[in-house]
């Protein structure tokens, strides 16, 4: 699991659902998560939480795709298995993991050292609380 530190900038609520931008490395995350009211104030350090296998990999960003959240990363290390490789990644300071298959990274021709976007859809960054 990834685990990113950001502190939350901006909400909004309605019908048990919070749009949450939170900010980390220069960057905003747009997050979709289920809850009725506001839990975490904005100014708050949260982390956020995404599974290896819901960062999706590509060569560019896309103006036309409804993924919010692209982040440009450079590979820092490809560890290839027969089905599956996990890719890491340096998004400015963090490193992130992501799984895709050996045929993408193949297809995509991926390898250390090239940038590549990191796609996550909204709905699939969790929210966790920092306790101080």
């Amino acid at each position: 699991m990834n685990k990113i530190k950001a502190t939350v900038v901006s909400q909004k609520h309605s019908n048990g659902l919070a749009r949450i931008e939170a900010l980390s490395e220069g960057y905003l995350f747009r997050l979709l998560v289920f809850e009725d009211k506001s839990v975490r104030e904005n100014g708050a350090n949260v982390y956020l939480l995404i599974k290896e296998s819901e960062i999706a990999l590509s060569k560019s960003k896309h103006s036309g795709i409804s993924i919010s959240n692209q982040l440009e990363c450079s590979i820092a290390e490809i560890k290839k298995g027969e089905i599956l490789c996990e890719i890491i990644l340096n998004f400015g300071h963090i490193k992130l993991s992501s799984m895709i298959t050996t045929e993408s990274v193949e297809r995509l021709e991926l390898r250390a050292g090239n940038t590549v976007c990191a796609l996550v859809k909204a709905n699939e960054i969790y929210l966790e609380s920092i306790d101080d």
